[in-house]
């Protein structure tokens, strides 16, 4: 009984009970959650996801769904009977301005999982028990590691700034969506490998297991958002500018690092592309109409630039808008002689012959139209430097004074300081002139999470990934005697 009391009493465990149960009133009480701070996109679409998670949870086929399907559906009735009664009405796809399966991510499906474990029907299923749970594991491992580093009061610290982020927590307890993963992912990126930030006296396989899993977190992140890999470019850096491992063993742990993320995702790929097969047959035998077109496994890299010049690069016919890209490329399409296009509402194409087609032509999986945006790009990035220059200098603008602020969540409310990005400036200084590189290297370690606004697009909330400067004042706070001495 006194050992166990003991154990009550650590810090560590009760930084623990504290995070949970802090966390756990913000998820209560997520109506409180101040919305100020958005992601401006589409992500993931309840509504447009449930129909194909009833076919893959119930017949483990993907993509393949029946519109509306469960919302119409009578109740009791059997997925066998579903099948044999609607069978005919089967696609792989639909044609809607949302085109779920046609995205790519596939791996989003899966966060439905959580919420149906936890006896929610599939009509009502949700993503946010898996962001919510994914997020207070992130927290947890985040001051455990800080706490094996003999920095508790610092990783307590930064879990208090990040859990307190409106943004943050309004996106994994309130929304609904997959835009809180790319800080998670870098929480849990950090927790695995904050040892490596610090002298490295032994590496051993468990340094290159822990290489690998980082690999393997980050591949199955890649599946769902593209965002969260951007970390990967932090790690690779660590792990070659790492003290004490020879160049030998910090070049084993990029490639452990790299190829497991490569592995992954082939893994990944060739998962998809085997149940697309089997679902584009598993469509034509009961009677629907399977898709014959090629499908996209990730966003369109050219649609995503030309739309992201839309930031302020307006004067040169860009704008962040899909139909604005679309609109462009069936232009030169039909300067080509591809005339018998033409663009529907929904953000594809059709043959004017073919009103009534079952599927319309993604214009992203045209190889036509992506050769067009890529040479209108090429001709004005590389035609013109100093105006795309002038573009990168208004995002790194926009990245400093559009991040999210300091806050602090009490719960019922959320205080909040008008410090920005800005404020590692100071915080960077301080650290340098008091020889405090751990420090410096743990808030350069997210500077990744602002290539997203820096290269492709700095609207629609994108700046409000970037988290170095909370993560900045909390190794602040939570080591104040930097002001006084060196540590």
């Amino acid at each position: 009984m006194v050992r166990f009391r003991k154990i009550l009493l650590k810090p560590l465990f009760l930084a623990i009970t504290f995070i949970v149960l802090w966390q756990g009133l913000i998820f209560t009480h997520r109506d409180e959650i101040p919305s100020t701070y958005r992601i401006g996109n589409t992500g993931l679409v309840q509504q447009a996801a449930i129909p194909f998670l009833y076919f893959y949870y119930h017949f483990g086929i993907f993509p393949a769904a029946v519109a509306g399907i469960p919302a119409f559906l009578k109740e009791g009735i059997s997925p066998a009977e579903v099948l044999a009664g609607l069978g005919g009405k089967l696609r792989n796809e639909f044609n809607d301005a949302i085109g779920f399966a046609g995205l790519g991510d596939y791996a989003r499906i899966f966060l439905f999982y959580p919420s149906l474990w936890l006896g929610a029907a599939i009509k009502d299923a949700s993503v946010i028990p898996a962001t919510a749970a994914l997020f207070l594991l992130s927290l947890i491992l985040l001051v455990l590691a800080f706490s094996k580093q003999n920095r508790l009061a610092q990783g307590v610290a930064i879990v208090v700034l990040v859990g307190s982020s409106s943004f943050q927590t309004g996106e994994t307890y309130a929304h609904g969506n997959v835009f809180s993963l790319t800080i998670t992912i870098s929480l849990l990126v950090l927790a695995l490998n904050l040892e490596f930030f610090e002298l490295v006296t032994r590496l051993g396989r468990r340094g290159l297991a822990i290489a690998a899993g980082t690999g393997l977190l980050l591949g199955c992140a890649r599946e769902i958002r593209p965002e969260p890999m951007l970390i990967i470019f932090s790690l690779v850096i660590l792990y070659g500018t790492m003290q004490g491992p020879t160049r030998r063993h910090r070049a084993l742990l990029v490639l452990a690092l790299l190829g497991s993320f490569a592995f992954t995702g082939l893994g990944w790929k060739t998962y998809f592309e085997a149940k697309r097969a089997q679902a584009i047959e598993f469509v034509r035998e009961h009677g629907g109409v399977p898709d014959p077109n090629p499908a996209e496994t990730h966003h369109p890299s050219y649609h995503a630039f030309f739309c992201g010049l839309g930031d302020f690069g307006q004067d040169r016919g860009y704008a962040w808008d899909d139909m604005v890209a679309f609109d462009y490329g069936l232009k030169r399409m039909h300067e080509q002689g591809m005339t018998d296009l033409v663009h529907t509402d929904l953000g594809r194409y059709r043959h004017k012959s073919l009103a009534s087609e079952p599927y319309y032509l993604k214009p992203t999986c045209m190889p036509e139209y992506n050769a067009a945006l890529l040479a209108k790009i090429k001709t004005d990035v590389l035609g013109s430097p100093l105006w795309f220059g002038n573009i990168l200098l208004k995002r790194i603008g926009r990245i400093f004074s559009d991040s999210t602020p300091l806050q602090l969540n009490v719960v019922f409310t959320v205080l909040e300081l008008p410090l920005r990005l800005w404020l590692i400036i100071p915080i960077l200084i301080l650290f340098f002139f008091r020889r405090r590189f751990f420090e410096i290297k743990v808030i350069l370690f997210f500077s990744t999470l602002s290539v997203v606004p820096f290269v492709l697009y700095s609207g629609a909330g994108t700046t409000y990934y970037q988290i170095a400067h909370l993560v900045g004042a909390g190794l602040l706070a939570g080591n104040l005697n930097v002001f006084a001495r060196n540590k």
